[in-house]
Order: structure tokens, then C-alpha cells, then sequence
């Protein structure tokens, strides 16, 4: 296996880094996905291999454990604003559904018709008032009135949502007219962004999920660094045994022989 020799004084030199991620980890494939650069991982482990100068195999898989932890957590929290800023925009959208007016539509037909439908049910009152039941053609009349309510309700629902998420589609790419349409709905709603949104979109259970894969993450990292410092002070002098003391500064002369001795 290539291994990775960094010296203090000396920078990890990327030219000497192995051409695959995966010979730097001899009990398997780094956490690497998709798209993520092979070469950053490779750059990650040969800092922390440079900073804590792994000595022997045991110290090589606390390192690799560490490097694998960090590049998660990095992961995650490269990932936590594009899954918030979607989620902001689903949000503002559902507010604005109930905030902005009602765009104009082509809605005359259906007009016509539920005024039609009313007339009719209005002309059928003196028959219930007199005779107590109910005449025929009521029933059709109240379900065709209901029908064509539903569905010009239904248009105008149509109607809106697309004004809305044109509108929110603009304002997330920051349009400057659409950022300022948006803030003045909601500022006469007694809202703002942050209040009416980003603090909602922070309570939602995948974000909070985020969070805490984010912050296992980290304590994974500093677990295994912690682990490698109890290996070097404890675990080494047990494997090592005790170690003879070294005197120093200390003037050594000889001992003749005494006269007993001889």
C-alpha cells in the first residue's frame, strides 16, 4: 500500500498523493459520492496525516477514521443550505397563496352560468314554501350551482398558484422587483422573511435532521482524534512496556575495586 510521508517543515505534496482515493484507506472505500472531487479527500487526509504524523498501522486507522468523519460532516454541511433554501421556498410560496390578490381571469362564462343556476333555484322557493316539497329539477339545479362554483373556484386556485410561484421563482433568483413585490406583501401581513419563513423552515424535521447528522458527525471526528491521543499515552506504554529511565547530566567515574573484594 502507498502511504503518505509529510514532514512538519514540509506541505503535503499533492504530486506524491496516490492516483486513487481508495489506497489511502486500507479497510475500504473512502465516504466518496457522485461528483465529489477525489482529490479534495486526498488533499483532507494528507493534512490531518501531516498534522498528527500517524506512526505504525493501528495510528494510520484513527487518522483514516477521523478524515472519513470530517469529510461527512463537510458534506452535510455543504448540502444544508441548498436543502434550506428550497424548503424557504416552498414556505413562502404557501404563505403568499393566502397574502396576494386575485388575478384577473377570464371568467364570464362561468359567471353567467351560476347566475343562471341561481335564478332557477330562486324560482323554485314559492313551490317549497307552498307546497312543502321538493320540485323537480331543485336537486339538478343545486348540483349544476355547486359544480360550476367548484370549478370556477378550482380556475381561479389555478389562476393564483401560478402568479405565486412565478412570483417565488423570481425572488429566489433574486430578482431586485420580485424581492421587493414579495417583502411588501408580507410587510403588510405584519411579516417578514425571517420571521414568516426562516424561522419555520428551521423547525422542519429534515433540517433538524440535518443538524443532528451534522453535529454526529463531529463528535465521530473528535472521538477518533481523542481515541488516537489515548493510544499514544496509554495504550503505547502498555504495548511498549516500562521504559527505562535515561540519566543525564551526570558525571560518571570509576569505582576501583575495595580490598575486601580482593
Amino acid at each position: 500500500m502507498q502511504r503518505i510521508r509529510a514532514t512538519p517543515d514540509e506541505a503535503p505534496d499533492e504530486t506524491k498523493l496516490p492516483a486513487k482515493a481508495h489506497e489511502l484507506v486500507p479497510l475500504g472505500r473512502p465516504p466518496i459520492i457522485l461528483d465529489e472531487p477525489a482529490a479534495d479527500y486526498r488533499r483532507l487526509f494528507a493534512d490531518h496525516v501531516a498534522d498528527l504524523k500517524p506512526r505504525g498501522s493501528i495510528e494510520r486507522q484513527y487518522v483514516e477514521a477521523s478524515v472519513a468523519n470530517r469529510w461527512e460532516e463537510l458534506r452535510l454541511r455543504r448540502v444544508k443550505p441548498q436543502v434550506f433554501e428550497s424548503k424557504c421556498v416552498a414556505v413562502l410560496a404557501k404563505i403568499l397563496m393566502g397574502l396576494v390578490e386575485q388575478p384577473p381571469i377570464d371568467d364570464e362564462e362561468e359567471l353567467e352560468r351560476i347566475e343562471e343556476y341561481q335564478d332557477q333555484i330562486e324560482g323554485y322557493q314559492p313551490q317549497l314554501a307552498e307546497r312543502n316539497v321538493i320540485p323537480p329539477g331543485y336537486s339538478w339545479a343545486q348540483k349544476a350551482l355547486a359544480a360550476v362554483e367548484a370549478a370556477l373556484e378550482a380556475k381561479r386556485q389555478a389562476a393564483r398558484k401560478a402568479h405565486v410561484d412565478a412570483l417565488v421563482r423570481e425572488w429566489h433568483k433574486r430578482d431586485p422587483a420580485a424581492v421587493e413585490r414579495v417583502n411588501e406583501i408580507l410587510a403588510n401581513a405584519g411579516m417578514t422573511i425571517d420571521s414568516a419563513v426562516v424561522a419555520r423552515v428551521a423547525q422542519d424535521q429534515d433540517i433538524q435532521a440535518l443538524d443532528q447528522a451534522i453535529r454526529n458527525y463531529a463528535l465521530a471526528y473528535n472521538a477518533a482524534l481523542l481515541d488516537l491521543a489515548r493510544h499514544r499515552t496509554t495504550f503505547k506504554q502498555v504495548l511498549e512496556g516500562p521504559q527505562q529511565p535515561q540519566i543525564e547530566d551526570v558525571d560518571y567515574h570509576e569505582v576501583p575495586p575495595s580490598q575486601s573484594a580482593a
